[in-house]
């Protein structure tokens, strides 16, 4: 799988019409980890730094995603719960922020106003469970994009 999103990494970067001359040559990885001696999910990951060749880093710049660079650590654990699929698969029991589910069809079949109602997944179960405007909104603290909301309710079905 590696070596497939590597190569896939690479052909993008190829044929990205930001790089010119010898840019679209990958040089490493672009990314690394350290700290094998601590837990798991302390595990610490770096990027090289910005405008260097590393895939990771010149993939992030095409696709302005931002690198944080390699003086910044994050942690395992933070990269872990940014993948949809580990939702379900905590690393430790901390509070977590995972990447949310956004939709603008109607779960319900209630017709609402496309532009003004979206249906957000994947909330967490603490949340969901205090049921409360507060917790929720402690909770969309950490997601800046969904500054300006007005409205919670849950789906029929309480989830």
């Amino acid at each position: 799988m590696f070596y497939g999103l590597s190569q896939a990494g690479r052909a993008i970067a190829a044929a990205a019409v930001a790089l010119k001359g010898e840019d679209w040559n990958l040089t490493s990885h672009g990314i690394h980890a350290s700290g094998y001696h601590l837990d798991f999910a302390d595990i610490e990951i770096r990027t090289d730094p910005a405008g260097s060749a590393g895939s990771f880093v010149r993939l992030s710049e095409l696709l302005r995603s931002p690198v944080w660079g390699n003086d910044t650590v994050v942690r395992l654990e933070e990269v872990w719960d940014t993948l949809p699929a580990n939702l379900q698969y905590p690393l430790t029991g901390r509070k977590r922020f995972t990447p949310l589910y956004a939709s603008a069809d109607s779960i319900d079949g209630t017709e609402f106003h496309a532009l003004l109602t979206l249906h957000v997944g994947d909330i967490l179960d603490r949340v969901v469970d205090d049921g409360s405007r507060a917790a929720l909104d402690e909770f969309l603290q950490s997601y800046p994009g969904t500054a300006g909301y007005e409205e919670f309710a849950p789906s029929p079905d309480g989830s």
